[in-house]
Protein backbone atom coordinates (compact mmCIF):
# COMPACT_ATOMS: atom_id res chain seq x y z
CA UNK A 1 0.00 0.00 0.00
CA UNK A 2 1.69 3.22 -0.89
CA UNK A 3 0.98 6.99 -0.86
CA UNK A 4 2.56 9.14 -3.49
CA UNK A 5 2.78 13.14 -3.40
CA UNK A 6 2.30 15.61 -6.24
CA UNK A 7 6.17 15.79 -7.54
CA UNK A 8 5.32 19.83 -7.49
CA UNK A 9 6.28 19.28 -3.87
CA UNK A 10 9.02 17.68 -4.17
CA UNK A 11 8.45 15.36 -1.63
CA UNK A 12 7.92 11.06 -2.06
CA UNK A 13 6.70 9.88 1.49
CA UNK A 14 5.53 5.93 2.48
CA UNK A 15 3.25 4.69 5.13
CA UNK A 16 4.29 2.03 7.55
CA UNK A 17 2.36 -1.55 6.95
CA UNK A 18 1.59 -3.26 10.15
CA UNK A 19 2.41 -7.07 10.51
CA UNK A 20 -1.41 -8.11 9.77
CA UNK A 21 -1.57 -6.40 6.38
CA UNK A 22 -4.81 -4.53 7.35
CA UNK A 23 -3.48 -1.09 8.55
CA UNK A 24 -0.79 1.67 7.24
CA UNK A 25 0.14 4.17 9.24
CA UNK A 26 1.57 8.11 8.13
CA UNK A 27 3.64 9.97 9.63
CA UNK A 28 2.24 13.73 10.51
CA UNK A 29 4.37 15.70 8.68
CA UNK A 30 2.97 13.83 5.90
CA UNK A 31 -0.63 14.03 7.12
CA UNK A 32 -0.16 17.86 7.26
CA UNK A 33 0.25 18.74 3.68
CA UNK A 34 -3.45 18.42 2.77
CA UNK A 35 -3.43 21.26 0.55
CA UNK A 36 -1.80 19.36 -1.59
CA UNK A 37 -3.24 16.92 -4.95
CA UNK A 38 -2.10 13.05 -3.47
CA UNK A 39 -3.06 9.89 -4.58
CA UNK A 40 -3.55 6.80 -2.42
CA UNK A 41 -2.39 3.82 -4.55
CA UNK A 42 -3.84 0.16 -3.41
CA UNK A 43 -3.19 -3.19 -5.20
CA UNK A 44 -4.62 -6.62 -3.65
CA UNK A 45 -4.33 -9.75 -4.45
CA UNK A 46 -7.14 -12.32 -6.16
CA UNK A 47 -9.14 -10.67 -9.16
CA UNK A 48 -8.16 -7.59 -8.44
CA UNK A 49 -4.49 -8.05 -9.76
CA UNK A 50 -4.61 -5.26 -12.16
CA UNK A 51 -6.36 -2.05 -11.82
CA UNK A 52 -6.73 1.14 -13.83
CA UNK A 53 -7.84 4.26 -11.75
CA UNK A 54 -8.58 7.72 -14.03
CA UNK A 55 -8.96 10.75 -12.08
CA UNK A 56 -10.25 13.74 -13.96
CA UNK A 57 -11.42 17.40 -12.73
CA UNK A 58 -15.07 16.14 -12.12
CA UNK A 59 -15.51 14.92 -8.67
CA UNK A 60 -18.46 12.94 -9.11
CA UNK A 61 -16.82 10.92 -11.65
CA UNK A 62 -13.58 9.88 -9.99
CA UNK A 63 -12.39 7.27 -9.16
CA UNK A 64 -10.15 6.45 -6.28
CA UNK A 65 -9.74 4.15 -3.50
CA UNK A 66 -9.56 6.24 -0.22
CA UNK A 67 -11.18 7.87 2.50
CA UNK A 68 -10.63 9.49 5.77
CA UNK A 69 -10.79 8.78 9.85
CA UNK A 70 -10.86 11.56 11.58
CA UNK A 71 -9.80 10.19 14.66
CA UNK A 72 -6.65 7.95 13.57
CA UNK A 73 -3.81 9.38 11.38
CA UNK A 74 -4.07 5.77 10.07
CA UNK A 75 -5.38 4.24 6.38
CA UNK A 76 -7.71 1.30 7.41
CA UNK A 77 -9.43 -1.16 4.99
CA UNK A 78 -12.55 -3.08 6.31
CA UNK A 79 -13.69 -4.93 4.02
CA UNK A 80 -14.13 -3.19 1.01
CA UNK A 81 -13.73 0.26 2.46
CA UNK A 82 -10.59 1.52 2.79
CA UNK A 83 -10.29 5.26 4.94
CA UNK A 84 -7.28 7.78 4.97
CA UNK A 85 -6.84 10.45 7.58
CA UNK A 86 -4.72 13.46 6.59
CA UNK A 87 -5.15 15.39 9.85
CA UNK A 88 -7.35 15.10 12.28
CA UNK A 89 -9.55 18.17 10.98
CA UNK A 90 -10.19 16.91 7.78
CA UNK A 91 -13.37 15.32 6.41
CA UNK A 92 -12.84 12.75 3.86
CA UNK A 93 -14.13 10.61 1.04
CA UNK A 94 -14.61 6.86 0.26
CA UNK A 95 -14.25 4.56 -2.61
CA UNK A 96 -16.40 1.11 -2.44
CA UNK A 97 -16.23 -2.00 -4.48
CA UNK A 98 -19.92 -3.08 -5.92
CA UNK A 99 -20.52 -5.96 -8.14
CA UNK A 100 -16.29 -6.23 -8.85
CA UNK A 101 -16.40 -1.95 -9.78
CA UNK A 102 -14.64 0.88 -8.03
CA UNK A 103 -17.90 3.26 -6.98
CA UNK A 104 -16.78 6.96 -5.99
CA UNK A 105 -18.70 7.85 -2.66
CA UNK A 106 -17.77 11.71 -2.54
CA UNK A 107 -17.17 13.92 0.68
CA UNK A 108 -16.57 17.59 0.89
CA UNK A 109 -13.12 18.97 2.68
CA UNK A 110 -11.83 22.08 1.58
CA UNK A 111 -8.79 22.12 -0.16
CA UNK A 112 -8.57 18.69 -0.39
CA UNK A 113 -7.55 17.45 -3.71
CA UNK A 114 -7.50 20.87 -4.85
CA UNK A 115 -6.51 21.75 -8.52
CA UNK A 116 -8.28 19.77 -11.66
CA UNK A 117 -5.58 17.26 -11.25
CA UNK A 118 -5.88 14.46 -14.28
CA UNK A 119 -4.37 11.15 -13.81
CA UNK A 120 -4.23 7.56 -15.85
CA UNK A 121 -2.75 4.61 -12.90
CA UNK A 122 -2.17 1.21 -14.54
CA UNK A 123 0.23 -1.99 -13.97
CA UNK A 124 2.13 -1.84 -16.94
CA UNK A 125 4.98 -4.82 -16.90
CA UNK A 126 4.99 -5.04 -13.25
CA UNK A 127 4.87 -1.21 -12.82
CA UNK A 128 2.78 1.55 -11.65
CA UNK A 129 3.34 4.26 -13.97
CA UNK A 130 1.67 7.84 -12.55
CA UNK A 131 0.58 10.59 -15.54
CA UNK A 132 -0.48 13.79 -14.43
CA UNK A 133 -1.28 16.28 -17.30
CA UNK A 134 0.34 13.27 -19.67
CA UNK A 135 3.23 13.84 -17.40
CA UNK A 136 4.80 10.74 -16.39
CA UNK A 137 6.43 12.21 -13.06
CA UNK A 138 6.69 8.52 -11.03
CA UNK A 139 7.40 4.62 -11.24
CA UNK A 140 6.65 2.37 -8.73
CA UNK A 141 7.85 -0.94 -8.47
CA UNK A 142 5.48 -4.00 -8.41
CA UNK A 143 7.32 -5.64 -5.32
CA UNK A 144 7.04 -2.54 -3.04
CA UNK A 145 2.65 -3.25 -3.38
CA UNK A 146 1.57 -4.70 -0.10
CA UNK A 147 -1.77 -6.91 -0.73
CA UNK A 148 -5.00 -5.71 1.53
CA UNK A 149 -6.98 -7.78 3.21
CA UNK A 150 -10.93 -7.87 2.73
CA UNK A 151 -11.61 -9.75 6.47
CA UNK A 152 -10.66 -9.19 9.73
CA UNK A 153 -8.54 -11.50 11.42
CA UNK A 154 -10.42 -12.02 15.44
CA UNK A 155 -10.46 -15.12 17.91
CA UNK A 156 -12.08 -15.93 21.47
CA UNK A 157 -12.96 -18.59 23.40
CA UNK A 158 -15.73 -19.68 25.32
CA UNK A 159 -17.41 -22.55 27.71
CA UNK A 160 -20.28 -24.41 26.28
CA UNK A 161 -23.18 -24.28 29.13
CA UNK A 162 -22.74 -27.82 30.01
CA UNK A 163 -19.89 -28.63 31.39
CA UNK A 164 -19.42 -31.87 29.72
CA UNK A 165 -18.37 -30.30 26.08
CA UNK A 166 -15.06 -28.82 25.66
CA UNK A 167 -14.17 -25.31 25.11
CA UNK A 168 -14.32 -23.38 22.72
CA UNK A 169 -12.13 -21.37 20.22
CA UNK A 170 -13.91 -19.32 17.44
CA UNK A 171 -13.06 -16.00 15.35
CA UNK A 172 -12.84 -15.08 11.75
CA UNK A 173 -10.11 -14.52 8.81
CA UNK A 174 -9.29 -14.44 5.58
CA UNK A 175 -11.41 -17.18 3.95
CA UNK A 176 -10.15 -20.68 3.53
CA UNK A 177 -7.21 -20.23 5.46
CA UNK A 178 -4.96 -22.10 8.14
CA UNK A 179 -5.48 -21.19 11.90
CA UNK A 180 -2.58 -22.10 14.05
CA UNK A 181 -3.46 -22.28 18.29
CA UNK A 182 -0.59 -22.94 20.37
CA UNK A 183 0.57 -22.58 24.34
CA UNK A 184 2.69 -20.00 25.81
CA UNK A 185 5.57 -21.73 25.24
CA UNK A 186 4.89 -22.16 21.66
CA UNK A 187 3.84 -25.72 20.53
CA UNK A 188 1.22 -26.24 18.31
CA UNK A 189 -1.88 -27.82 20.60
CA UNK A 190 -4.93 -27.12 17.75
CA UNK A 191 -5.34 -26.14 14.03
CA UNK A 192 -8.03 -25.63 11.61
CA UNK A 193 -9.34 -23.75 8.24
CA UNK A 194 -11.26 -21.28 8.01
CA UNK A 195 -15.08 -21.86 5.61
CA UNK A 196 -15.57 -19.74 2.32
CA UNK A 197 -17.03 -17.31 4.55
CA UNK A 198 -13.63 -16.68 6.69
CA UNK A 199 -15.34 -17.88 9.99
CA UNK A 200 -13.63 -20.46 11.71
CA UNK A 201 -14.01 -22.74 14.93
CA UNK A 202 -11.99 -25.39 17.11
CA UNK A 203 -13.02 -27.58 19.77
CA UNK A 204 -10.65 -28.17 22.38
CA UNK A 205 -9.85 -30.98 25.04
CA UNK A 206 -9.10 -29.56 28.29
CA UNK A 207 -5.44 -29.15 28.82
CA UNK A 208 -3.21 -30.74 32.05
CA UNK A 209 -2.58 -27.53 33.43
CA UNK A 210 -1.90 -27.04 37.45
CA UNK A 211 -4.02 -23.91 37.61
CA UNK A 212 -7.25 -22.43 36.03
CA UNK A 213 -5.60 -19.91 33.67
CA UNK A 214 -5.10 -21.31 29.80
CA UNK A 215 -3.25 -18.78 27.42
CA UNK A 216 -3.37 -19.39 23.70
CA UNK A 217 -1.96 -17.59 20.77
CA UNK A 218 -3.86 -17.55 17.94
CA UNK A 219 -2.74 -16.69 14.27
CA UNK A 220 -3.90 -17.15 10.67
CA UNK A 221 -1.29 -18.42 8.06
CA UNK A 222 -1.20 -16.02 5.04
CA UNK A 223 1.93 -16.96 2.57
CA UNK A 224 2.97 -19.20 5.10
CA UNK A 225 3.42 -16.38 7.08
CA UNK A 226 1.99 -16.45 10.74
CA UNK A 227 -0.30 -13.02 11.25
CA UNK A 228 -2.33 -11.63 13.65
CA UNK A 229 -1.19 -13.30 17.00
CA UNK A 230 -4.48 -13.12 18.89
CA UNK A 231 -4.08 -13.97 22.47
CA UNK A 232 -7.25 -15.73 24.39
CA UNK A 233 -7.35 -16.60 27.60
CA UNK A 234 -10.05 -19.18 28.97
CA UNK A 235 -10.21 -19.86 32.75
CA UNK A 236 -10.95 -23.19 33.87
CA UNK A 237 -11.79 -22.56 37.79
CA UNK A 238 -11.01 -23.70 40.75
CA UNK A 239 -9.16 -27.98 40.51
CA UNK A 240 -10.83 -30.19 43.17
CA UNK A 241 -9.12 -30.83 46.52
CA UNK A 242 -10.22 -32.76 49.77
CA UNK A 243 -9.53 -30.25 52.77
CA UNK A 244 -11.37 -32.83 55.11
CA UNK A 245 -10.38 -35.45 56.51
CA UNK A 246 -6.59 -34.85 55.74
CA UNK A 247 -3.90 -36.72 54.78
CA UNK A 248 -2.85 -39.99 56.93
CA UNK A 249 -5.25 -38.76 59.04
CA UNK A 250 -7.04 -41.47 61.44
CA UNK A 251 -10.89 -42.07 60.96
CA UNK A 252 -13.07 -44.35 63.14
CA UNK A 253 -15.22 -46.61 61.18
CA UNK A 254 -18.39 -45.44 60.28
CA UNK A 255 -20.22 -42.70 58.62
CA UNK A 256 -17.00 -40.12 57.59
CA UNK A 257 -17.45 -36.41 56.84
CA UNK A 258 -15.42 -36.07 53.45
CA UNK A 259 -15.18 -32.10 53.02
CA UNK A 260 -13.32 -30.10 50.06
CA UNK A 261 -13.05 -27.58 47.30
CA UNK A 262 -13.82 -26.51 43.73
CA UNK A 263 -15.33 -24.51 41.05
CA UNK A 264 -18.98 -24.16 41.85
CA UNK A 265 -21.68 -25.70 39.97
CA UNK A 266 -19.48 -28.44 39.01
CA UNK A 267 -20.16 -31.78 39.49
CA UNK A 268 -17.86 -34.10 42.46
CA UNK A 269 -17.64 -37.99 43.19
CA UNK A 270 -15.18 -39.83 46.07
CA UNK A 271 -14.26 -42.98 45.37
CA UNK A 272 -12.88 -45.14 47.94
CA UNK A 273 -9.90 -47.34 47.48
CA UNK A 274 -10.44 -47.72 43.63
CA UNK A 275 -13.80 -48.95 43.63
CA UNK A 276 -16.10 -48.30 40.48
CA UNK A 277 -19.02 -46.91 42.46
CA UNK A 278 -18.75 -43.74 43.87
CA UNK A 279 -19.55 -43.54 48.32
CA UNK A 280 -20.12 -40.17 47.71
CA UNK A 281 -21.94 -37.67 44.94
CA UNK A 282 -22.63 -33.77 46.00
CA UNK A 283 -22.19 -30.60 43.75
CA UNK A 284 -20.05 -27.75 44.28
CA UNK A 285 -21.72 -24.81 46.43
CA UNK A 286 -21.57 -21.55 44.88
CA UNK A 287 -18.89 -20.44 47.33
CA UNK A 288 -17.13 -23.11 45.86
CA UNK A 289 -16.76 -25.68 48.93
CA UNK A 290 -18.81 -29.01 49.07
CA UNK A 291 -19.54 -32.09 51.81
CA UNK A 292 -20.73 -35.39 52.19
CA UNK A 293 -20.54 -38.56 53.89
CA UNK A 294 -19.40 -41.88 53.82
CA UNK A 295 -19.77 -45.10 55.25
CA UNK A 296 -15.98 -46.66 55.73
CA UNK A 297 -15.05 -49.66 57.32
CA UNK A 298 -11.89 -50.10 59.58
CA UNK A 299 -8.65 -50.13 57.29
CA UNK A 300 -7.07 -48.42 55.25
CA UNK A 301 -9.21 -46.22 52.93
CA UNK A 302 -7.76 -44.28 49.98
CA UNK A 303 -10.43 -41.50 48.97
CA UNK A 304 -9.77 -40.01 45.26
CA UNK A 305 -11.88 -36.59 44.60
CA UNK A 306 -12.97 -36.37 40.90
CA UNK A 307 -14.39 -33.08 39.74
CA UNK A 308 -16.19 -32.56 35.97
CA UNK A 309 -15.80 -28.51 35.66
CA UNK A 310 -16.44 -26.87 32.44
CA UNK A 311 -14.77 -27.23 29.26
CA UNK A 312 -15.13 -30.98 30.27
CA UNK A 313 -11.95 -30.76 32.86
CA UNK A 314 -11.60 -32.97 35.12
CA UNK A 315 -9.46 -32.86 38.03
CA UNK A 316 -8.40 -34.95 40.85
CA UNK A 317 -7.57 -34.90 44.18
CA UNK A 318 -6.86 -38.00 46.89
CA UNK A 319 -6.06 -38.25 50.33
CA UNK A 320 -5.04 -42.05 52.39
CA UNK A 321 -6.75 -42.43 55.72
CA UNK A 322 -6.03 -45.16 58.54
CA UNK A 323 -2.50 -45.71 56.48
CA UNK A 324 -1.53 -49.53 56.77
CA UNK A 325 -4.66 -50.11 59.14
CA UNK A 326 -6.58 -53.19 57.13
CA UNK A 327 -10.02 -54.42 57.51
CA UNK A 328 -9.88 -58.17 55.64
CA UNK A 329 -7.80 -60.60 57.67
CA UNK A 330 -4.59 -62.19 55.23
CA UNK A 331 -5.45 -64.95 53.44
CA UNK A 332 -3.56 -68.27 53.95
CA UNK A 333 -3.12 -71.61 52.27
CA UNK A 334 -3.24 -74.81 53.85
CA UNK A 335 -2.86 -76.89 50.77
CA UNK A 336 0.96 -77.79 50.50
CA UNK A 337 1.08 -79.85 47.77
CA UNK A 338 -0.59 -80.55 44.17
CA UNK A 339 -0.79 -83.45 41.43
CA UNK A 340 0.32 -81.65 38.19
CA UNK A 341 -1.84 -82.72 35.46
CA UNK A 342 -4.92 -83.17 37.96
CA UNK A 343 -7.45 -81.34 39.27
CA UNK A 344 -6.41 -80.21 42.94
CA UNK A 345 -8.72 -78.68 45.34
CA UNK A 346 -6.67 -75.89 47.08
CA UNK A 347 -7.86 -74.64 51.14
CA UNK A 348 -7.25 -71.69 52.97
CA UNK A 349 -8.72 -69.02 55.22
CA UNK A 350 -9.64 -65.30 54.65
CA UNK A 351 -12.08 -63.26 56.53
CA UNK A 352 -15.21 -64.63 57.12
CA UNK A 353 -17.96 -63.22 55.12
CA UNK A 354 -15.37 -62.16 52.16
CA UNK A 355 -15.88 -62.68 48.87
CA UNK A 356 -12.32 -64.16 47.31
CA UNK A 357 -10.74 -64.31 43.77
CA UNK A 358 -8.10 -66.25 43.06
CA UNK A 359 -5.66 -64.95 40.25
CA UNK A 360 -2.66 -65.95 38.29
CA UNK A 361 0.52 -63.65 37.86
CA UNK A 362 -0.63 -62.08 35.14
CA UNK A 363 -3.89 -61.27 36.89
CA UNK A 364 -5.56 -63.84 35.27
CA UNK A 365 -9.06 -65.00 36.79
CA UNK A 366 -8.27 -68.98 38.05
CA UNK A 367 -11.48 -68.96 40.03
CA UNK A 368 -13.62 -66.16 41.12
CA UNK A 369 -16.58 -65.65 43.21
CA UNK A 370 -15.38 -67.93 46.51
CA UNK A 371 -17.38 -67.17 49.39
CA UNK A 372 -15.62 -67.28 52.70
CA UNK A 373 -17.13 -69.45 55.40
CA UNK A 374 -18.00 -68.37 59.26
CA UNK A 375 -15.43 -70.03 60.34
CA UNK A 376 -12.89 -68.09 57.83
CA UNK A 377 -12.12 -71.19 55.39
CA UNK A 378 -12.46 -71.73 51.89
CA UNK A 379 -11.63 -73.71 48.83
CA UNK A 380 -11.22 -73.67 45.28
CA UNK A 381 -10.65 -76.19 42.24
CA UNK A 382 -7.86 -75.51 39.32
CA UNK A 383 -5.66 -78.18 37.41
CA UNK A 384 -2.05 -77.23 37.05
CA UNK A 385 -0.37 -78.20 33.70
CA UNK A 386 0.94 -81.71 34.01
CA UNK A 387 4.21 -80.11 32.81
CA UNK A 388 4.27 -77.63 36.05
CA UNK A 389 6.50 -78.57 39.20
CA UNK A 390 5.13 -75.41 41.06
CA UNK A 391 1.74 -73.97 41.45
CA UNK A 392 1.43 -69.99 42.17
CA UNK A 393 -1.32 -68.02 42.86
CA UNK A 394 -2.75 -64.80 44.53
CA UNK A 395 -5.63 -64.31 46.59
CA UNK A 396 -7.96 -61.26 46.28
CA UNK A 397 -10.57 -60.28 48.78
CA UNK A 398 -13.31 -58.27 48.51
CA UNK A 399 -15.83 -57.48 51.39
CA UNK A 400 -18.31 -54.05 51.13
CA UNK A 401 -15.70 -51.68 49.92
CA UNK A 402 -12.97 -53.09 50.98
CA UNK A 403 -10.12 -54.86 49.15
CA UNK A 404 -6.88 -56.87 49.88
CA UNK A 405 -4.51 -58.83 47.93
CA UNK A 406 -2.08 -61.48 49.21
CA UNK A 407 0.60 -63.42 47.92
CA UNK A 408 1.79 -64.76 45.30
CA UNK A 409 1.69 -68.72 47.07
CA UNK A 410 3.17 -71.07 45.59
CA UNK A 411 2.27 -74.90 46.16
CA UNK A 412 4.84 -77.65 45.04
CA UNK A 413 3.31 -80.17 42.28
CA UNK A 414 4.06 -83.73 44.15
CA UNK A 415 6.22 -85.96 41.89
CA UNK A 416 4.23 -87.50 39.02
CA UNK A 417 4.46 -91.98 38.64
CA UNK A 418 5.83 -92.65 35.29
CA UNK A 419 6.43 -95.62 33.64
CA UNK A 420 10.21 -96.64 32.15
CA UNK A 421 9.80 -100.24 31.13
CA UNK A 422 8.63 -101.95 29.24
CA UNK A 423 7.98 -100.59 25.75
CA UNK A 424 5.82 -103.26 24.77
CA UNK A 425 3.85 -105.77 26.82
CA UNK A 426 4.14 -110.27 25.68
CA UNK A 427 0.43 -111.43 25.93
CA UNK A 428 0.47 -114.81 27.42
CA UNK A 429 3.64 -114.45 29.58
CA UNK A 430 4.12 -112.75 32.96
CA UNK A 431 5.81 -109.05 32.19
CA UNK A 432 7.67 -106.96 34.30
CA UNK A 433 6.59 -103.45 35.09
CA UNK A 434 9.17 -100.41 36.13
CA UNK A 435 8.50 -96.99 36.88
CA UNK A 436 8.94 -93.71 39.74
CA UNK A 437 6.92 -92.44 41.92
CA UNK A 438 6.98 -90.20 45.21
CA UNK A 439 9.56 -92.11 47.35
CA UNK A 440 8.11 -93.51 50.33
CA UNK A 441 4.56 -93.87 48.95
CA UNK A 442 2.46 -96.74 49.30
CA UNK A 443 0.81 -97.99 45.69
CA UNK A 444 -1.63 -100.41 44.15
CA UNK A 445 -2.19 -101.31 40.90
CA UNK A 446 -5.67 -100.63 39.18
CA UNK A 447 -7.06 -101.64 36.18
CA UNK A 448 -9.09 -98.79 33.97
CA UNK A 449 -11.89 -99.23 35.79
CA UNK A 450 -10.34 -98.62 39.38
CA UNK A 451 -10.36 -102.77 40.26
CA UNK A 452 -7.11 -103.81 41.77
CA UNK A 453 -5.55 -106.31 39.33
CA UNK A 454 -2.29 -107.08 41.62
CA UNK A 455 -2.76 -108.33 44.48
CA UNK A 456 -1.07 -106.81 47.66
CA UNK A 457 -0.09 -102.63 48.66
CA UNK A 458 3.75 -102.28 47.76
CA UNK A 459 6.12 -99.56 48.51
CA UNK A 460 8.25 -96.93 46.74
CA UNK A 461 11.51 -96.82 47.57
CA UNK A 462 14.03 -94.16 48.78
CA UNK A 463 15.21 -93.96 45.29
CA UNK A 464 11.73 -93.24 43.90
CA UNK A 465 11.41 -96.39 42.28
CA UNK A 466 8.45 -99.16 41.86
CA UNK A 467 7.79 -102.15 40.19
CA UNK A 468 5.20 -105.26 39.85
CA UNK A 469 4.86 -108.24 37.72
CA UNK A 470 1.23 -109.42 35.72
CA UNK A 471 0.54 -111.84 33.56
CA UNK A 472 -0.70 -110.39 29.63
CA UNK A 473 -3.95 -111.92 28.58
CA UNK A 474 -3.34 -113.98 25.53
CA UNK A 475 -3.72 -112.67 22.63
CA UNK A 476 -4.15 -109.08 24.13
CA UNK A 477 -3.47 -105.87 22.05
CA UNK A 478 -1.78 -104.16 25.36
CA UNK A 479 -2.22 -103.55 28.85
CA UNK A 480 -4.29 -100.65 30.95
CA UNK A 481 -3.24 -99.81 34.36
CA UNK A 482 -2.90 -96.84 36.63
CA UNK A 483 -1.14 -96.48 39.73
CA UNK A 484 -2.69 -95.42 43.18
CA UNK A 485 -0.20 -93.57 45.60
CA UNK A 486 -0.52 -92.31 49.61
CA UNK A 487 2.07 -90.21 50.83
CA UNK A 488 2.84 -90.31 54.23
CA UNK A 489 0.39 -87.47 55.40
CA UNK A 490 -2.29 -90.03 54.00
CA UNK A 491 -3.16 -87.85 50.75
CA UNK A 492 -3.99 -90.59 48.24
CA UNK A 493 -3.80 -90.17 44.16
CA UNK A 494 -4.04 -91.93 40.96
CA UNK A 495 -2.33 -91.55 37.99
CA UNK A 496 -2.84 -90.83 34.46
CA UNK A 497 -3.98 -94.23 32.64
CA UNK A 498 -1.12 -95.98 31.32
CA UNK A 499 -1.36 -97.84 28.29
CA UNK A 500 1.19 -100.30 26.85
CA UNK A 501 0.70 -101.81 23.25
CA UNK A 502 2.16 -105.69 22.38
CA UNK A 503 5.13 -106.63 20.56
CA UNK A 504 4.70 -107.50 17.15
CA UNK A 505 6.54 -110.58 15.92
CA UNK A 506 9.31 -110.20 13.73
CA UNK A 507 8.78 -111.34 10.26
CA UNK A 508 10.47 -114.81 9.01
CA UNK A 509 14.00 -114.75 6.95
CA UNK A 510 15.91 -117.71 5.69
CA UNK A 511 19.65 -117.79 5.21
CA UNK A 512 19.85 -121.22 3.30
CA UNK A 513 20.62 -120.48 -0.41
CA UNK A 514 20.51 -124.14 -1.76
CA UNK A 515 19.98 -127.50 -0.80
CA UNK A 516 21.64 -131.01 -2.03
CA UNK A 517 19.16 -133.52 -2.93
CA UNK A 518 19.37 -137.14 -1.30
CA UNK A 519 20.88 -135.76 1.72
CA UNK A 520 19.86 -133.83 5.04
CA UNK A 521 19.90 -130.58 4.51
CA UNK A 522 20.14 -127.40 7.80
CA UNK A 523 17.93 -124.91 7.36
CA UNK A 524 18.17 -121.50 8.87
CA UNK A 525 17.35 -117.70 9.61
CA UNK A 526 15.91 -115.42 11.92
CA UNK A 527 12.49 -114.93 13.62
CA UNK A 528 11.17 -113.23 16.70
CA UNK A 529 12.64 -114.42 20.00
CA UNK A 530 11.87 -116.72 22.31
CA UNK A 531 9.03 -117.41 19.38
CA UNK A 532 7.68 -121.14 18.72
CA UNK A 533 7.64 -121.99 15.36
CA UNK A 534 6.93 -125.09 12.94
CA UNK A 535 7.38 -125.85 9.40
CA UNK A 536 4.83 -125.88 6.79
CA UNK A 537 4.66 -127.29 3.04
CA UNK A 538 3.07 -125.27 0.24
CA UNK A 539 -0.37 -126.33 1.45
CA UNK A 540 0.39 -125.38 5.26
CA UNK A 541 0.42 -128.97 6.61
CA UNK A 542 3.17 -129.56 9.22
CA UNK A 543 6.09 -131.57 7.90
CA UNK A 544 6.13 -134.96 8.98
CA UNK A 545 6.67 -134.59 13.15
CA UNK A 546 8.53 -137.42 13.31
CA UNK A 547 11.44 -134.86 11.97
CA UNK A 548 10.81 -132.77 15.09
CA UNK A 549 9.57 -129.99 12.72
CA UNK A 550 8.66 -127.80 16.07
CA UNK A 551 11.02 -125.69 17.22
CA UNK A 552 11.74 -122.19 19.60
CA UNK A 553 13.49 -119.10 17.92
CA UNK A 554 16.63 -118.34 20.12
CA UNK A 555 16.87 -115.01 22.22
CA UNK A 556 19.39 -113.56 19.46
CA UNK A 557 16.09 -114.65 16.98
CA UNK A 558 18.14 -117.40 14.82
CA UNK A 559 16.04 -120.33 14.19
CA UNK A 560 17.59 -123.92 13.01
CA UNK A 561 16.31 -127.21 11.68
CA UNK A 562 17.49 -130.00 9.63
CA UNK A 563 15.39 -132.07 6.49
CA UNK A 564 16.48 -134.70 3.58
CA UNK A 565 16.00 -133.35 0.48
CA UNK A 566 14.77 -135.89 -2.00
CA UNK A 567 16.58 -137.49 -4.69
CA UNK A 568 16.09 -135.41 -7.90
CA UNK A 569 14.51 -132.75 -6.39
CA UNK A 570 15.13 -129.40 -8.35
CA UNK A 571 14.69 -127.80 -4.56
CA UNK A 572 12.90 -127.72 -1.86
CA UNK A 573 10.26 -125.16 -0.82
CA UNK A 574 8.58 -124.28 3.16
CA UNK A 575 6.38 -122.25 5.19
CA UNK A 576 7.59 -121.11 8.83
CA UNK A 577 4.65 -120.35 10.93
CA UNK A 578 6.02 -118.57 14.44
CA UNK A 579 3.57 -118.24 17.69
CA UNK A 580 4.44 -115.59 20.57
CA UNK A 581 2.12 -114.45 23.41
CA UNK A 582 -1.32 -115.66 21.62
CA UNK A 583 0.14 -114.13 18.30
CA UNK A 584 0.21 -116.54 15.19
CA UNK A 585 2.37 -115.61 11.93
CA UNK A 586 2.90 -117.91 8.57
CA UNK A 587 5.50 -116.32 6.59
CA UNK A 588 5.69 -116.40 3.16
CA UNK A 589 6.47 -119.45 0.98
CA UNK A 590 10.37 -120.16 0.65
CA UNK A 591 12.19 -121.64 -2.33
CA UNK A 592 15.40 -123.30 -1.70
CA UNK A 593 16.93 -124.28 -5.70
CA UNK A 594 18.96 -127.48 -5.93
CA UNK A 595 22.66 -127.04 -6.31
CA UNK A 596 23.92 -127.90 -9.34
CA UNK A 597 26.92 -129.57 -10.24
Amino acid sequence: MINQWSPSLGVTEWGAMDATGRRVTYSSAALARANAPFWTVYRWDGNDDKLTINLTSDLSKCLGVFGVDTSHATIVRSGSVCNVAPQATATGSVWRIESGNLRWVPFSTPGFLTGRPSANISDTGGRFDVDRDNTRFSSLPTSLLTPTRDHPFTASGSFPADPARTAVYSGTAEPSTPIEVKDNGGKLVASTTSDADGNWTINFPAPDIRGSLYTVHVNQIIDGTATGNIQVDLDYGTRVSITTPTDQATVPAGATTISGAGEPGSQVQVINNGGTTPVLSTTVAANGTWTGSANLARGEHVLEAKQLSKGARTTTDTVTVNPGQSALTAATITTDEYTPGQRTTFTGTATAGATIDILAADDAVIASGVQVAADGSFSFQATPAASTTEYSFRVRQTLGSDTRTDGPFTIVGAVPVTVTQPTTVTPGVTNTFVGTGPAGSSYRVLNVSGTQIVPGTFTIDAQGNWTFQRVVSTGATKFDFRLETTDARGTTTTSPLFSIPSGQLTPVTVQTTQVIPGRENTFSGTATPGAMFSVLNISDTVLDPGIGSTFRVGPDGRWQFTRVVSTGATGFRFKVRQTLNGQTVTSELFTIPAATA
